[in-house]
């Protein structure tokens, strides 16, 4: 089968991978990865384990983000251990981990952890091959630089890293001031020309031979007709600007199919979606914004007209991403929100918390930070009532940083505070992955700093009874 503009680069990398495994001087595989690939990506880097040219058990490590803060690399040293002792229940060959070096801080605790675990590899092993997966979209330039010196370890010379990246363009630069032939640079990245002929040969496909139709139709041919169905196809609007109702809310693009007396049945409307949404990233690729926002609304009022309430809050969630993009925040954020209240309503409390995140941040990005507080906080209830725990510290994290940049340092600290007490009525493991270390560390630097000491030693004696669990 002839590769596409999403399989071609995955098996490019596998290929460079493959060569990373073989070459016995490159310490560093760095891989800037296309989000729409993310997955498949860390999928062929695990994979680099099976290779035969591999002697060397495969770490792999999820960062919690690309930040020089101590609280981030504690959190990584303590994923390092757990995920190292759960491949030695599974049989990998090494030997039990000595306690926790504890007189190292920041870079310099995960340092020392990656040369312990290092020391525990028995034969037939040789080495380790470390895979970091961070789960964030920006990159600090001086977390790049503290990667540098711990690769560049001589005593660590017996392992690989193989890290995979959002786009940067700190990393090039990054990568250039690396002892040479020891990092090797991947673009695991989509090829956007491609991508757009292969999106318009779809969804010409589909609109000559009717949503749903398969098979392959001659240009000339008629394919049967279907009674539900109107002739023609949705049309686009001529105007630049956002199509709108009378209330002012945004409105989808005719739909032809909507105007039959027989309901389509439940195929067609997988259908139909499938084509709007195709046409809204198509026209969002090709950077014609108001078309990819008509289109993306009408996927979202076809799911709500099928009563397919996740699918509509999906749809709209989307459509606010749209909607940023052509830097209409306004609007976005009405869509977000009205997102985050259908789900509430229909009691999806994980979804209802990503939309009040993202109406939170597009505020923030508009440099409102009152409103983007006041969003932060109902993401925090509807991920608390949702039992969301990532999204739970994800928003407290993010309101405090809001409420510190306010100069509300008190607000900060109520609001971390609140993060705390939720977090001593959870189990270690269930923060594992999560922002809890950073948000329980923030708390006690804030009340450090307002000279609340004893407040302070409970806090982070509390941390480090989570960080030893």
């Amino acid at each position: 089968m002839p590769s596409s503009s999403l399989t071609q680069p995955i098996e490019q990398l596998a290929d460079a991978v493959a060569r990373f495994v073989r070459s016995d001087g490159l310490r560093l595989l760095c891989v800037e990865v296309d989000p729409r690939l993310r997955a498949a990506a860390v999928s062929v880097a695990m994979a680099a384990e099976h290779l035969a040219d591999n002697r060397s058990p495969l770490v792999a490590l999820d960062l919690p983000a690309c930040e020089d803060v101590d609280a981030s690399w504690e959190q990584a040293t303590d994923t390092l251990r757990a995920v190292h002792e759960s491949l030695r229940e599974a049989g990998a060959p090494l030997a039990p981990l000595a306690e926790r070096p504890m007189r190292a801080q920041g870079s310099a605790s995960l340092a020392a952890q990656l040369l312990q675990c290092l020391g525990t590899v028995r034969a037939p092993a040789q080495g380790l091959l470390y895979l970091w997966v961070p789960a964030v979209s920006v990159v600090e330039p001086m977390w790049l630089r503290r990667v540098g010196e711990t690769i560049g370890n001589a005593r660590l010379a017996a392992a690989k890293f193989i890290v995979l990246l959002p786009a940067a363009a700190e990393i090039e630069p990054w990568i250039a001031t690396l002892e040479p032939a020891t990092a090797m640079h991947h673009a695991c990245v989509v090829d956007e020309a491609r991508a757009i002929a292969e999106l318009e040969a779809e969804i010409d496909a589909e609109a000559r031979l009717g949503p749903g139709i398969g098979g392959a139709w001659p240009a000339a041919a008629r394919p049967p007709q279907r009674r539900w169905l109107a002739p023609g196809s949705p049309t686009s609007p001529t105007s630049p600007s956002i199509p709108a109702d009378a209330s002012g809310s945004i409105a989808p693009l005719a739909d032809p199919a909507a105007a039959n007396d027989a309901g389509p049945p439940t195929a067609d409307v997988d259908a139909r979606l499938r084509l709007h949404v195709k046409r809204a990233a198509l026209a969002s690729r090709r950077g014609d914004g108001p078309e990819a926002v008509g289109q993306q609304a009408a996927a979202r009022d076809l799911c709500i007209a099928a009563d397919r309430t996740r699918e509509a809050v999906d749809m709209e969630l989307v459509l606010g991403a749209y909607l940023v993009q052509l830097g209409q925040s306004a609007l976005a954020v009405a869509a977000f929100t009205q997102a985050a209240a259908r789900a509430s309503a229909a009691g999806l409390w994980g979804l209802a918390a990503q939309g009040h995140l993202a109406a939170a941040a597009t505020h923030d990005r508009a440099e409102a930070p009152t409103p983007a507080l006041a969003a932060y906080r109902h993401a925090i209830a509807a991920a608390i009532e949702g039992r969301e725990v990532a999204l739970v510290f994800r928003a407290y994290w993010e309101a405090s940083r809001v409420a510190l940049r306010l100069e509300l340092d008190y607000d900060a600290v109520a609001l971390l505070g609140d993060a705390f007490v939720y977090s001593e009525s959870l189990a270690p493991e269930a923060m594992r992955g999560t922002r809890a270390k950073d948000v329980i560390a923030e708390l006690s630097r804030l009340l450090g700093r307002l000279r609340r000491f004893s407040e302070a030693r409970e806090v982070e004696r509390a941390l480090q009874r989570l960080g030893a669990a």
